[in-house]
């Protein structure tokens, strides 16, 4: 098998284990008042974690999390909302720096990272 898609399938399942890990952490933690989801689209390389619900009469949605995975086999982070560092986290998890690029930050403080720049 293909080395390339070998890898982008074992992201996939990282990736997809990681939010569904993170939201599953949350709603079991005590006073938790939100709801968090996993949204995980395999066939799109998309994956983000999500928190909602009411605090007094205001409601609350926000994007915690999201990834997407490019065909080249590429992690991008296309936003992280949390103080988690994902990508300790991820590199923990078997996805390497070089393959992880940070998408929210400039192409230039990417390569300053060790980061992929694309």
């Amino acid at each position: 098998m293909d080395q390339a898609i070998t890898s982008t399938e074992q992201y996939a399942q990282i990736l997809a284990d990681y939010v569904n890990k993170m939201a599953e952490e949350r709603n079991t933690a005590l006073g938790n008042l939100l709801e968090y989801q996993a949204i995980v689209d395999l066939s799109g390389g998309h994956f983000q974690l999500l928190s909602m619900g009411w605090a007094g009469h205001k409601f609350l949605y926000q994007i915690l999390i999201h990834f997407d995975l490019k065909p080249n086999g590429k992690v991008w982070v296309q936003q992280n909302n949390t103080e988690i560092l994902v990508d300790r986290d991820l590199g923990e998890l078997g996805i390497p720096k070089t393959d992880i690029v940070p998408g929210f930050k400039p192409k230039e403080m990417r390569e300053l990272g060790g980061f992929a720049t694309a």
